[in-house]
């Protein structure tokens, strides 16, 4: 039962967030504001709109296409998570959790507001970065590396 608990508050929590922070951002002019400034790396607010996947690859902004995306995107979360409740391993209820949160947050973005809305950016004092993510994507990507990094006897 605990793993169960831990798989939907994480699902819930990166859900709930991820949605919040976009809300608040949008609501306000925060964009191209400087979040963080180490001298040659910086953390900036830079809105963009995503209506492709990683990158921007094969954008389209039709509203079809954002309900194609969303609904690759939740057939994989699902799978995800059903994973994360079968499998034996401590850290798979916490990947699935976060994995699927994320995506799932993403998906709600492309079928509400036709898009997935990016607002984080790094660069670099020799680089521009020209592109943004969310934090969603932040939740995907920790589980991502958890899944590649955990323990072998998991």
């Amino acid at each position: 039962m605990a793993r169960y608990a831990t798989l939907v508050s994480l699902l819930i929590f990166s859900i709930f967030s991820a949605l919040v922070i976009r809300d608040i951002l949008s609501a306000n002019d925060l964009n191209g504001q400087n979040l963080l400034d180490l001298g040659i790396l910086f953390l900036n607010l830079e809105y963009t709109v995503n209506t492709g996947i990683n990158f921007g690859l094969v954008g389209d902004d039709s509203s079809s296409r954002q309900t194609k995306l969303a609904t690759i995107a939740v057939v994989i979360c699902i799978a995800i998570a059903v994973w994360g409740i079968r499998s034996a391993g401590r850290w798979a209820t916490v990947i699935a959790g976060l994995f699927a949160g994320g995506g799932f947050a993403n998906a709600l973005e492309r079928i509400f507001y036709n898009g997935v809305f990016d607002y984080l950016n790094i660069s670099f004092i020799f680089y521009e970065n020209p592109y943004s993510f969310n934090l969603a994507d932040i939740y995907i990507f920790v589980a991502a590396l958890l899944f590649i990094f955990r323990p072998s006897s998991d």
